[in-house]
């Protein structure tokens, strides 16, 4: 989560060794191996998770982004197919290619599959799910500049769950669509909520504050808020 992929191959492949037979690592070293570019090691990773018949959706939805990376919308529609009538993909598959068309700049499309994944998880009383692809929404409308739409899409997803994610990423979408007031009262609730959670401490306060900096037109203070990520992640890897 903080970029330390080298590391966290060797920390999956320890894992390996203890028990092979567990199906996350090889999503973890999939993953990896794609922020690293190391899409045939990623590839491999996937094809011994087949070969030990460990299925899991994750596994379903890094076969479809590592398809997406190759460029193979083949193997893209394959993987989208079978999601369907698993019950705990088959939400996850339409989020995603949401967010395949969203960074093809087709939002009239990733608008289709986000409604499809926020019934589907409606569906099955998985409301922090649906809240999850809503707000997904609202950050990628902020984006584009959509900045009255990504507001609606951040108090829908609130008013659907709350919760660290929801709560980081509406901030985020308010943000940067200029409704300071409201980012900086779901970072007061996060602060208050996390006091002791890596993540929001050291990754979504910094750099919701350092996004209240830039609103201020103080690009130094934004700077000094993201440096305590860095700090953050100099201390994790040492």
């Amino acid at each position: 989560a903080i970029g330390l992929y080298e590391r966290a191959i060797w920390a999956t492949q320890r894992t390996v060794e203890i028990n092979p037979n567990v199906h996350f690592p090889y999503e973890g070293f999939a993953v990896n191996y794609m922020c690293l570019g190391r899409f045939a090691d990623a590839a491999a990773s996937l094809r011994r998770a087949a070969e030990l018949k460990l299925e899991i959706p994750s596994l379903l939805v890094a076969r479809y982004y590592l398809a997406f990376l190759d460029g193979d919308e083949a193997s893209m529609k394959r993987e989208f197919d079978r999601a369907r009538g698993q019950r705990e993909a088959e939400d996850w598959l339409p989020h995603h290619q949401a967010l395949v068309f969203a960074h093809s700049g087709q939002m009239r499309n990733a608008r289709r599959m986000w409604r499809q994944a926020i019934a589907l998880a409606q569906q099955t009383g998985d409301l922090g799910r649906a809240a999850i692809y809503r707000v997904a929404e609202a950050v990628c409308d902020a984006h584009f500049g959509n900045f009255e739409a990504a507001k609606e899409g951040a108090h829908a997803a609130l008013a659907l769950k709350t919760g660290r994610d929801v709560e980081f990423a509406a901030a985020f979408a308010l943000a940067l669509s200029s409704d300071i007031t409201g980012s900086q009262t779901l970072a007061a609730e996060l602060a208050n909520e996390f006091p002791e959670d890596t993540t929001v401490q050291f990754q979504y306060l910094p750099i919701l504050r350092a996004l209240f900096a830039m609103s201020q037109k103080a690009p130094l203070d934004a700077t000094e808020h993201l440096q305590m990520s860095v700090r953050s992640e100099e201390h994790t890897s040492e």
